[in-house]
């Protein structure tokens, strides 16, 4: 069965610390393996293709959601746009003030893991990835920020 299995490889700091990686999902990763500042993982093709279809739809659903305007989640957003590739995400916010919304700082975390988790599926073994908050018609840039690690929360960091 091994032969079967392809590879995942995930540097370590990308995502997280690899020596605290838990396999919650062990119908899909066969098995992992540490070495090398990397963490390994191994599953089918088939499984590898379910999981990258799985990252991507979790975009499309945001896209759906803020297009809705229905859910208190998408109250900040007038449109959201990313790239083929989840390498560049678009807010078009409603306002300029949008990083107060504390909907909006619990959503890019969780888009950025997912992206950084479709890329590294992707064999891409450094993944980046740009977000911007622009105004409701795209002409002024607020913020662009870009990612190459996903941040740890820092508790000693106070709002002013």
């Amino acid at each position: 069965m091994d032969k079967e299995l392809c590879e995942v490889k995930i540097p370590n700091d990308v995502v997280g610390n690899i020596k605290q990686f838990r396999n919650y999902d062990e119908v899909r990763i066969k098995k992992y393996v540490l070495r090398d500042g990397y963490l390994s993982l191994y599953m089918t093709q088939a499984d590898k293709a379910l999981a990258l279809q799985e990252f991507k739809e979790l975009f499309s659903t945001f896209y759906e959601v803020v297009q809705a305007q229905a859910l208190p989640e998408a109250q900040a957003y007038c449109n959201f746009i990313v790239s083929e590739d989840l390498r560049v995400f678009t807010f078009y916010m409603k306002d300029q003030a949008y990083y107060r919304d504390l909907l909006t700082a619990v959503i890019e975390p969780a888009l950025l893991m997912e992206a950084f988790y479709y890329q590294l599926y992707e064999g891409n073994e450094a993944p980046q990835v740009t977000t911007r908050y622009v105004s409701s018609d795209g002409a002024i840039i607020y913020a662009e920020k870009t990612y190459d690690h996903i941040e740890e929360p820092s508790r000693n960091q106070t709002d002013v």
